[in-house]
């Protein structure tokens, strides 16, 4: 568990859970609680606290049912509270992982399944600079989208950085690629592409959000980062997607070209030995007048006419390119 008090210069400062819990201490400054794989009893507790409407109650219990991997995301804004659910992933892993938050006057309550590295650098970062745009709850769930949408541009930058990679040493050499590289970006897409998608319909639904527990339409100028970084991102991977088609497509043409030379070379020893062996297995044959065979020099004559056929025939093969 995380718990901060957000004052005036706009940074974040812990505090002890006691003050938030107790009325009189909490006065009428902001607090954020984070919590981190709650049990249902605590978060029963928090919701106590709270006390939000019976509809964000029902959609905050179901958000710990989720049983590692994102089942729903969304928001439900309210005149009295605010609870949202968002994805998020910075790659590497197999499913985004779920934040949700639910938010009063002065006090915004988060919890998620697993710890969140991602968000604990975020915090650090918030104790040591001012990066929420004002000291409110609605400045710190503005900041909060606002990282998670460029935690998601980033993964995005990184994995097109992968692809310029990979497809730079593809042009170099085929070999050093392998299909497994390119099918791990393709599922790192796949899932990148399903968390945004999870992402951009509840940051519209907060966008418009203008209650006493959350107002961020006195911020949208700040929050408008979070959207349109979205929705490009969203455009982004599309085109991302068809340069790891373009990729796959150019990997089974150099496999099918590899096979190809090795099938080529495989044809041209054929092709060599067959008169070679046409000869060995006429004079392998046990006939009883061969005049050849009475001849002194008709073993080295027959090593000369092989040796010819197979000069011949490379001689050939060169000249009409089946070694290049």
């Amino acid at each position: 568990m995380m718990t901060f008090e957000i004052v005036d210069t706009g940074r974040l400062v812990p505090v002890a859970v006691e003050k938030i819990l107790d009325p009189s201490q909490r006065g009428s400054s902001h607090y954020w609680v984070d919590l981190t794989a709650p049990s249902s009893e605590e978060l029963e507790r928090w919701l106590e606290i709270l006390n939000p409407p019976e509809i964000a109650k029902s959609f905050a219990r179901g958000t710990l049912t989720i049983g590692g991997e994102i089942a729903s995301s969304g928001a439900v804004v309210l005149d009295t509270a605010t609870l949202f659910t968002l994805p998020i992933y910075g790659g590497g892993e197999k499913v985004p992982a779920p934040f949700s938050a639910i938010c009063i006057e002065g006090l915004l309550v988060s919890f998620h399944p697993g710890a969140l590295p991602v968000l604990h650098q975020a915090t650090l970062a918030a104790q040591q600079g001012d990066v929420l745009p004002v000291p409110s709850i609605s400045g710190l769930v503005c900041a909060l989208c606002r990282f998670f949408a460029r935690l998601s541009g980033d993964t995005g930058s990184q994995l097109r950085a992968k692809l310029l990679e990979i497809s730079t040493r593809m042009d170099k050499s085929s070999g050093e690629v392998s299909l497994t590289e390119i099918l791990e970006i393709d599922e790192e897409l796949q899932v990148l592409d399903a968390t945004v998608h999870r992402q951009i319909a509840p940051l519209r639904s907060l966008e418009s959000a203008n209650t006493r527990p959350l107002n961020l339409v006195d911020l949208a100028a700040s929050y408008s980062f979070a959207t349109s970084n979205l929705s490009f991102l969203d455009q982004t991977i599309d085109r991302l997607e068809r340069r790891v088609d373009v990729l796959r497509g150019r990997y089974d043409s150099k496999l099918a070209e590899r096979t190809n030379r090795r099938l080529a070379v495989l044809t041209m020893l054929s092709a060599i030995f067959m008169p070679l062996t046409l000869i060995a297995g006429i004079y392998g044959m046990n006939f009883q007048h061969m005049p050849e065979l009475d001849n002194t020099y008709s073993y080295p004559a027959v090593w000369v006419v092989m040796a010819a056929v197979t000069a011949g025939m490379l001689w050939y093969f060169r000249q009409h390119g089946w070694f290049d």
